[in-house]
């Protein structure tokens, strides 16, 4: 939620357009080395306020389409105008859009439509919701004290509360399940290899799938004790070890595919038929595609594998604090939803520790002179 505080710095709120203000927040990001996903986010931002303030048919919010603002613009081609995608037409709407927009423009009522129309006409859950009023809010605590004639709109906009929303049941995958998930690739293809040791490598890491996708060859160290260095959240760096099956797996991958190569290191560690890297589309067509094959009835995302892990360690007595390390989470709050979810390992707590004793047994019932004389009387 500080993304924004921190990139608006070098720019001038009271000059700059939200245009102006969308690209300087991705260059300033990039300088300071978030990953893609990120940017994407903030991005999404300001392409969302776009088209909701594009939809109400307000002036000065009335849109103009991509055609006019390209030939108005940079004389773009209409016959390549033709010829771009569905999201790249959205994303020019939404510059066109955005260099209407001022400070000025907002208020809190708009915020909060903005928001119900995040959830209500976007269909969008409370955690995005609240992750949109977040960087919102941060952003205009900035311009409060960059700009003070604002202030009390600003402060108006960062009092809007959070969404309050139910904790959801943690999902995962009994080690019956994910054993059964494992053995469904095809280890005598190529493609089965390179699914078994994606999935193995997300399983065993406990990883993020954005973590897994990024990884390059340089980042995969095979020596013992074997590990792999992955780049999380605003591209924080974490060692994580990696069981020695898992590093067979990715030791006969690398062989196969010819990676140890030093020319190689900086290539993506896993690419699809065509070359490219893996994507989360990609990702997520392979697990489903094993889940299916396993038939396992529950819905499973690549996201699923990481509650999954975390789940197995909490249930096999693993410290919390080894597991918050392990998954990269910066709060132990984060960390302890697993162990709120998992019945298991609160079960065997309470058997270790109980002292009830069972019920007595009466003495007949272990009598077994008594209990054939019982049984003798009824024939």
């Amino acid at each position: 939620s500080m993304i924004i505080m921190e990139v608006v710095n070098m720019i001038d709120t009271k000059n700059m357009n939200l245009s102006e203000l969308s690209t300087a927040t991705r260059e300033n990001l990039e300088s300071l080395g978030y990953g893609p996903g990120t940017i994407q986010m903030v991005n999404r931002i300001w392409q969302d306020l776009s088209q909701f303030l594009g939809g109400r048919g307000e002036t000065p919010f009335q849109p103009v389409y991509g055609l006019e603002y390209l030939h108005e613009r940079i004389g773009y081609p209409e016959c390549l105008y033709r010829k771009l995608t569905p999201n790249e037409r959205d994303y020019i709407r939404a510059v066109r859009m955005l260099e209407r927009l001022r400070i000025r423009d907002f208020s809190p009522g708009l915020i909060r439509e903005y928001l119900s129309w995040l959830e209500h006409d976007r269909g969008c859950g409370i955690s995005t919701r609240n992750q949109r009023l977040a960087a919102l809010r941060s952003f205009f605590k900035y311009v409060s004290v960059e700009a003070p004639e604002n202030m009390l709109l600003c402060q108006k906009i960062v009092n809007i509360p959070y969404a309050k929303k139910e904790q959801a049941a943690v999902c995962y995958l009994t080690t019956e399940e994910m054993a059964k998930l494992l053995r469904q690739p095809d280890q005598s293809s190529s493609i089965g290899r390179r699914d078994l040791c994606f999935l193995s490598l997300l399983y065993d890491t406990g990883a993020r799938v954005s973590e897994i996708l990024s990884l390059k060859v340089r980042d995969v160290h095979l020596s013992t004790p074997a590990k792999v260095i992955l780049y999380g959240k605003g591209r924080k760096l974490r060692e994580v070890p990696i069981l020695p099956n898992t590093a067979l797996h990715l030791q006969q991958y690398l062989t196969e595919h010819k990676l140890s190569a030093p020319e190689k290191l900086d290539r993506t560690l896993f690419v699809n038929r065509q070359g490219n890297p893996l994507t989360r589309a990609g990702a997520t067509y392979i697990l489903n595609k094993y889940v299916q094959m396993a038939e396992l009835d529950t819905h499973v995302s690549p996201h699923i594998l990481r509650h999954t892990k975390a789940m197995h360690l909490l249930e096999a007595g693993i410290n919390i604090f080894y597991i918050k390390d392990l998954l990269g989470h910066e709060d132990i709050s984060t960390t302890e939803v697993y162990a709120k979810a998992s019945i298991e390992t609160q079960r065997r707590a309470l058997e270790k520790h109980s002292l009830v004793m069972p019920p007595a047994t009466p003495s007949w019932v272990t009598n077994t002179d008594t209990l054939e004389w019982l049984k003798a009387l009824g024939k």
